[in-house]
């Protein structure tokens, strides 16, 4: 069975808010005893916790597991200077990780996020149940992405872009007014690269009722760019590219409610 991070991740997280709540640190093979695994797959799930601490701007939280050896975070360890560990060490003691869900926690019984993500994409979506199981908006969009992973085939729907690591899911109707069922609703997303996600949030271009990418109502005509002038001329025009699948094509609703707005 494959490793399941996030599970592990859901275990680890109150060990470490109580470690920081103790102002202590921990070992790796403290922590790994007190999930249940080998102390060298601690990275694994310490990585999750790391980037999403990164994501969510919270103090360094996975720099208290250090090595016994010389008292410091591993390799794996970015989240902070580790030239300077003590200011790590006092921003992570001050914070109040009650105030903090876990965002993890629908994992800690089996859970993953592809189970998830496919629940999305069933005949009949089940939104609810993803909605109550996960609290944190962060892992919802995480979730929410890999589901238009899968519709799109991997490939951003306005460019040639296949690298994942570079693709994001956009909202068509903005997530600020979008009801709990509208937020995980793949008919309401766009799998884009990074470029043109932050074009289309910015409303500098937009996709009309036609399914084609056309100027949006805050293109910059008088702005003199040669990289925006670039990657906007390399899809302007162009037929949106849809999912294979019609039931998770975009609604029309979803596009008129983002271009009236």
């Amino acid at each position: 069975m494959p490793f399941n991070r996030i599970q592990y991740a859901a275990l680890a997280w109150p060990v470490l808010t109580r470690t920081a709540a103790e102002r202590g640190k921990i070992s790796y093979k403290e922590l790994a005893e007190s999930v249940g695994v080998h102390w060298r797959q601690c990275r694994l799930f310490l990585e999750s916790i790391q980037t999403y601490c990164i994501q969510k701007d919270l103090p360094p939280l996975t720099g208290l597991v250090v090595r016994k050896s010389d008292g410091l975070p591993g390799h794996g360890f970015i989240a902070w200077d580790i030239d300077n560990p003590e200011e790590a060490y006092e921003r992570v003691y001050a914070k109040d990780w009650s105030e903090e869900i876990n965002p993890f926690d629908f994992a800690a019984f089996g859970e993953t996020e592809e189970l998830l993500a496919h629940k999305l994409i069933l005949p009949v979506p089940d939104w609810e149940a993803v909605y109550r199981k996960v609290e944190d908006r962060g892992m919802r969009q995480v979730i929410f992405r890999k589901a238009l992973l899968q519709i799109y085939g991997g490939q951003c729907a306005m460019s040639d872009c296949r690298a994942e690591d570079l693709l994001e899911a956009a909202h068509i109707a903005p997530w600020s007014e979008c009801t709990p069922q509208e937020k995980l609703d793949v008919r309401n997303g766009l799998l884009l690269a990074s470029t043109y996600h932050d074009l289309f949030d910015k409303g500098w271009i937009t996709v009309n009722e036609n399914y084609r990418v056309i100027e949006g109502p805050d293109f910059p005509r008088g702005l003199q760019d040669r990289f925006v002038d670039w990657v906007t001329r390399h899809v302007l025009g162009r037929q949106l590219r849809m999912p294979a699948d019609p039931r998770y094509r975009p609604l029309l609703d979803y596009i008129q409610r983002r271009n009236d707005g």
